[in-house]
């Protein structure tokens, strides 16, 4: 696959999360993006519905699946 095919990809991944999700039984995000760290859960969907959710999200996660993390803390509150 050429180089220049990576960035397009990723993006047209990113934007294919949300449908994946209520296709899926279960959709684990983990984020390997910070320096010097493994990957870590960002979240964690069962059935199309999240059910775990970590205290920082990344810019990628929260663009994907802003409004269901927000539904999600404001229900948990």
């Amino acid at each position: 696959m050429p180089v220049s095919r990576i960035r397009g990809d990723y993006a047209n991944g990113l934007r294919q999360l949300p449908k994946m999700r209520k296709l899926a039984d279960d959709l684990v995000l983990f984020d390997n993006t910070a320096h010097a760290r493994h990957a870590r859960l960002v979240a964690h969907f069962q059935g199309g519905k999240l059910v775990k959710m970590a205290r920082e999200i990344p810019k990628w996660a929260q663009k994907a699946f802003g409004s269901d993390f927000t539904t999600w803390l404001a229900a948990s509150s």
